[in-house]
């Protein structure tokens, strides 16, 4: 698979829309950023390829990857999906 491919895997598998973050809510100190996100999608395209790919020192990949999601997403209502994504370590 391509990194686009995985990308866009990663997006449907991993990414949760929900409301937005309230102050007092669990989620309040998890603000979605560009290195946990880069994070979770190194651990997701490791596990699912053959070779080591070293997603966060690509920063022109890394840029690229967070501007789509920044086009298509609302920030302050993304979540990682921590569950699942624990499963592949």
């Amino acid at each position: 698979m391509s990194t686009k491919e995985l990308w866009e895997d990663f997006k449907k598998t991993y990414l949760i829309e929900g409301d937005q973050r309230k102050q007092n809510s669990k989620y309040h100190d998890k603000q979605l950023n560009k290195i946990d996100l880069m994070t979770a999608f190194s651990i997701y395209v490791n596990y699912n390829s053959d070779t080591c790919i070293k997603i966060l020192k690509d920063t022109q990949l890394t840029s690229q990857l967070w501007q789509d999601l920044i086009k298509r997403y609302d920030i302050t209502k993304l979540y990682i999906n921590e569950a699942k994504l624990y499963k592949l370590l």
